[in-house]
């Protein structure tokens, strides 16, 4: 019975977003400003349209977001015909969410490695990509100097 309800609240969540997305208003709506603010928080490569993302722990419980999250939930990709919208960040590299989405603490990790603007896994690693960088050595890819101890 539980399994029906949420199969239910998902369908519709979803119902209701793509009705929006594709409404005729949708440029001059709050929908439109709000995916792109999920995008950026987001900070990933890929749309959150296309592809589940990481969200941090801020944005998780907004309506729109639990939209997205339900979207992916039932194998479900969606886009805008014409418009490329929401718009991704472009930065290389493989996006750090590929590592966190399995992790159950993902949201508040991906919280943290925005403050830090970490996007992609390859700033942890040396320039050929073959060995992680030690703490002492980090600070060039994030451009931030960490204080403190070594969390090591």
């Amino acid at each position: 019975m539980l399994t029906d309800l949420a199969q239910a609240q998902t369908s519709a969540l979803v119902l209701t977003f793509q009705k929006n997305l594709n409404h005729s208003n949708f440029d001059s709506s709050f929908l439109k400003l709000r995916l792109q603010q999920l995008q950026d928080a987001a900070l990933t490569n890929t749309s959150i349209l296309l592809q589940l993302p990481v969200f941090p722990l801020i944005q998780t419980n907004t309506q729109t977001c639990q939209m997205i999250i339900a979207l992916h939930a039932l194998g479900m990709q969606t886009s805008r015909e014409n418009d490329e919208w929401p718009c991704p960040k472009n930065f290389p590299g493989t996006s750090v969410n590929q590592i966190l989405l399995n992790h159950h603490r993902a949201s508040y990790l991906k919280e943290k490695l925005n403050k830090h603007n970490i996007t992609s896994i390859e700033q942890f690693l040396n320039v050929t990509n073959t060995e992680l960088l030690t703490w002492n050595n980090f600070h060039h890819n994030i451009k931030k100097i960490p204080r403190g101890q070594c969390p090591c």
